[in-house]
């Protein structure tokens, strides 16, 4: 399934996701938001990361190698980690700050300097593609000018 570094505890959200049991220490690491990751494809696909890949419009490989993209050192994925991210918050339509820290009422101020940017980043990023998913998702308005005396009428 999703490449994971250990077992994380699991539980259940407020809101009914599945989670890990988060601490100030993994709130944001990389193996806390895979195990997260693993527990939303195991609940909701049966454990189908094919299922999964699809719900989200990503590729299989993209939520194996989510750990991978999440590393510090993660050159080869540049955004793929935000990227991966957004599409699962969007495909099970769960919180996004949930699925990065593993808690829906963040507090940064347990995290080390370096861990709380790395989280605000992060979730930014994901954020950011959030928005850009949806803006790109809503068509544009119409602009059709009708030839009728009241504009505000549709053409037969």
């Amino acid at each position: 399934m999703v490449r994971r570094r250990g077992p994380p505890e699991q539980q259940h959200g407020a809101n009914g996701e599945p989670g890990t049991r988060a601490t100030a220490a993994d709130e944001w690491s990389a193996a806390g938001i895979v195990a997260r990751l693993d527990a939303l494809v195991t609940d909701r696909d049966a454990g189908d990361v094919c299922r999964a890949a699809s719900r989200c419009g990503l590729t299989r490989e993209a939520i194996v190698d989510l750990a991978a993209a999440l590393a510090d050192d993660a050159r080869d994925h540049p955004g793929g980690a935000a990227l991966v991210l957004a599409a699962v918050a969007r495909g099970y339509d769960v919180d996004a700050t949930w699925l990065v820290t593993g808690v829906e009422d963040f507090h940064g101020d347990r995290l080390a300097p370096t861990a709380r940017l790395r989280v605000a980043d992060l979730l930014l990023d994901v954020g950011g593609r959030m928005l850009t998913t949806r803006r790109t998702a809503i068509p544009a308005p119409s602009a059709t000018v009708y030839d009728s005396p009241h504009d505000d009428d549709p053409p037969p």
